[in-house]
């Protein structure tokens, strides 16, 4: 077919989904089964479940198994959209391995927490300190060029129950931005077939305050879900809890006006938005249950930097967040340790013959 994007607005042509996580899984199942061209890029246990049994989605619609094309990284070919779904941390890791699938035609949709790479372009203080937080090498400019990059904010409550596995049980919407104004066209046909496929999708002049708006309810929720093990209806709820959450999200509202962002909620309306979302644990809440890195450098780490070029400080923020990093560094230390152990004791068991 070529390495070109098709001009056909009533096609999206070929779509990639990498990450087999909760969003991906969502994104892929969500737009497979609206009859288009996808190819999943999973590994382990995801691929070959999703290859046997399709990506079973529960969401609002019901709960049904979609057969979806799944296939290693390496074997990806070139697509002409990709969406980008993994944890923030593990996106240039993921761009290394599916880098061969990029072309130079090839349209990109990070669905990603935090604050992006792409989002200072042209601001050289603030893009060498937001930069040292979220792609400290330089990979992700390199390898993710602006001009092919469509700005997103997701908001899809979803997790993960195991491989192949997604559950949602909020609507799902999403937010496209051009970052040119060429990519115009291009976003609002996105947002046509993501929206025919059940994922409200809008395209905004500005995507640069809305990903300041999601931003900012990550960080005063991520972190502190971690430290108190609580909901988003729990921590917004919580009269304790609640009063935490304003604190951090003051010291980021602050940022965000400093860094020239127009947040139309005050605090009190941002906070009302978690509060809605309900009994949902938060994707930091759930990697620190099954032991897996937290997204605090791109949701906490680079605000933190982007408050210290501002003159801001941000006290609440930085002792939850140092919290929530050293609970994790021990939970995971702990995991390794006793695995260590149980294999040491395997070793030492006597051979049967």
């Amino acid at each position: 077919m070529g390495d070109t994007r098709p001009d056909d607005s009533s096609t999206m042509g070929r779509i990639g989904v990498a990450g087999a996580g909760a969003i991906g899984l969502t994104i892929a199942a969500r737009l497979a089964r609206a009859g288009n061209d996808v190819t999943l890029v999973a590994r382990g246990d995801s691929l070959r479940t999703i290859r046997s049994q399709g990506v079973r989605l529960i969401d609002l619609e019901g709960d049904r198994r979609v057969p979806v094309n799944v296939v290693p990284s390496d074997r990806l070919e070139i697509r002409d959209v990709i969406f980008l779904c993994p944890k923030s941390q593990d996106l240039p890791s993921l761009v290394t391995a599916i880098r061969h699938a990029i072309s130079s035609q090839t349209l990109l949709v990070p669905l990603v927490n935090g604050i992006p790479w792409w989002f200072f372009e042209g601001d050289v203080r603030q893009r060498k300190s937001s930069f040292k937080a979220v792609d400290p090498t330089g990979i992700l400019e390199d390898l993710l060029p602006r001009r092919q990059v469509l700005g997103s904010v997701t908001m899809i409550t979803a997790e993960r129950l195991g491989p192949g596995v997604a559950r949602s049980i909020n609507p799902m919407r999403v937010t496209l931005g051009a970052l040119s104004e060429d990519q115009t066209g291009q976003a609002v046909a996105v947002a046509a077939h993501m929206s025919a496929a059940g994922i409200a999708t809008s395209v905004v002049p500005n995507i640069a305050d809305a990903v300041w708006t999601k931003a900012l309810l990550n960080l005063c929720s991520n972190p502190l879900s971690v430290t108190s093990g609580a909901t988003l209806g729990e921590l917004f709820g919580n009269a304790q809890l609640r009063d935490i959450s304003h604190r951090m999200l003051e010291e980021a509202m602050s940022v965000a006006k400093a860094c020239g962002a127009d947040i139309r909620q005050d605090a009190a309306e941002l906070l009302a938005i978690g509060g809605r979302m309900g009994q949902v644990k938060t994707s930091m809440l759930q990697d620190f249950e099954r032991d897996a890195p937290l997204e605090l450098a791109s949701i906490c780490w680079a605000v933190m930097e982007l408050a210290e070029a501002h003159g801001i400080d941000m006290p609440t923020t930085r002792a939850i967040a140092n919290l929530a990093a050293y609970l994790s560094e021990e939970k995971q230390s702990r995991a390794k340790s006793i695995a260590t152990c149980r294999d040491n004791a395997a070793i030492m068991l006597p051979m049967r013959v």
